[in-house]
Formats: structure tokens, sequence, C-alpha cells
């Protein structure tokens, strides 16, 4: 499986299952406003959600992405990492994410922004990051990136993209510079959003991301019934 965003589909299985059903329960500020029926326009999304100016500052205007110019080096770029102990690390034009014991050798040298849950900054990765894989973002895997406030006590910050299919990625930071550098590499070297017939880039709003999270819900839902029902058996 050489598509990222295919690892990163069975990464969502692994991991972002676990991650939902223990968010679930320190979320109650998130959910408790959620509307029976699908949002009519993106000021009911904004509401569902709450703005994302309430976390980073943060802009869905495809001009907002800086584009790395061809020769420009990143041998001085900052990395990220996740509460979870997984690197972003800049590579080439693309974005390696991955934990830190593989991905050593090549973040030796460069300042690290955020700090694991498990320690301090630049702690070794989780005994759950360890098992995951390294995934490799390349131009146009995504479109758009968010950051949000997350539950103060499991993800404090949060950083969301939506891929070229418009599925749902999402990591949890431990500070907001860590989610912000992570941003900033993928939006330099990775987001892509759309041309519409003018071939003017297409903008993305709340709405988008709350389409998006609620299939991602509903996957994992349906995930759950089905291993239930194998439990049963």
């Amino acid at each position: 499986m050489n598509n990222p965003l295919v690892i990163v589909g069975v990464l969502v299985v692994v991991a972002v299952l676990a991650f939902w059903m223990r968010r679930a329960g320190a979320r109650d500020d998130l959910t408790s406003a959620r509307p029976d029926s699908e949002p009519d326009d993106a000021a009911a999304a904004s509401e569902r959600f709450g703005s994302p100016s309430q976390g980073a500052a943060t802009s869905f205007e495809p001009s907002s992405v800086t584009v790395l110019d061809d020769d420009e080096p990143d041998t001085d770029s900052h990395i990220a990492i996740t509460s979870e102990g997984l690197l972003f690390l800049p590579s080439g034009h693309g974005v390696l994410i991955g934990p830190e014991h593989a991905l050593k050798a090549r973040a030796e040298g460069r300042p690290v922004t955020g700090h694991s849950r498990i320690g301090g900054e630049g702690a070794a990765a989780s005994e759950e990051a360890e098992h995951l894989p390294t995934v490799m973002f390349s131009a146009g895997d995504l479109v758009v990136t968010r950051i949000r406030r997350g539950a103060p006590d499991l993800d404090p910050w949060r950083l969301e993209a939506l891929g070229r299919d418009r599925d749902l990625q999402m990591w949890s930071f431990e500070t907001r510079e860590g989610a912000e550098v992570a941003r900033t590499l993928l939006d330099a070297r990775v987001v892509r959003p759309p041309l519409d017939e003018h071939g003017e880039p297409i903008p993305f709003g709340d709405e988008d991301f709350f389409v998006a999270e609620r299939e991602l819900e509903r996957t994992l839902n349906e995930l759950t019934s089905d291993f239930d029902d194998e439990t049963r058996k």
C-alpha cells in the first residue's frame, strides 16, 4: 500500500476508533448542541463545531497556502510532534509522518516543536505510535487544513485536514505551537486545493469538515457494530 491515503485509512480503523471512543466521554462541549438534521449552511455547521478562531488563527482560503519554491532548502525546518509521539518531518516536497524511532536519523539536528503526552519536548514515541507505519504525504494528497481546540485532557489542540476525496484526517497536539508547525508543513508541501472552471482555487469551510466528520463517525459506528456482531458469534 504505497498510497498514503490508503495507509491512513487503515490507521483510522486501528487508531482513530480508539481515539474517538476515548474522546466521546470528554467532548460534551462539542456534541451537546448537535442538531438532529444536517446543517442548512456553513453558519449552522460553524455553530455545531464552534468557530475555528476559538483555536488557532485559521483560514480556509486557498490563497493562504504557501507553495515551496523548487530550490528552497528545508534543512532548517522545524518539525512537530503529536500527542501520540508521531513526528511531522519535511521530506523533499512532501511531509513524512511517523513514530520518532523510525524518523530519528532524518530528524537529527532539527528543532522539535511540541511534545508527546508521555514526556517533555522531543519525548520518545509512545508504544501506540511505535507500531504505526511511516506515511508520506505528497503534493495534492490534502486540499485544506485547520486547527481547532479539542478536549483539554485528551487532545488540547487538533489539526484537521481533508483529503482529495474529502476524507477527514486528524492529529492531536499538546501545544498550539506544535499544531501550527505541522499545519505549516502540510500547507506548504501537501495542500493543493482543486480548481474551479475558471482556474481559481475552490475554498472550503466548516460545512465541508462537518460532512467529513459525520462520514467518519458513520464508518466507525459500522466498524464497531461489525466487531460486536463478530464477538457474539
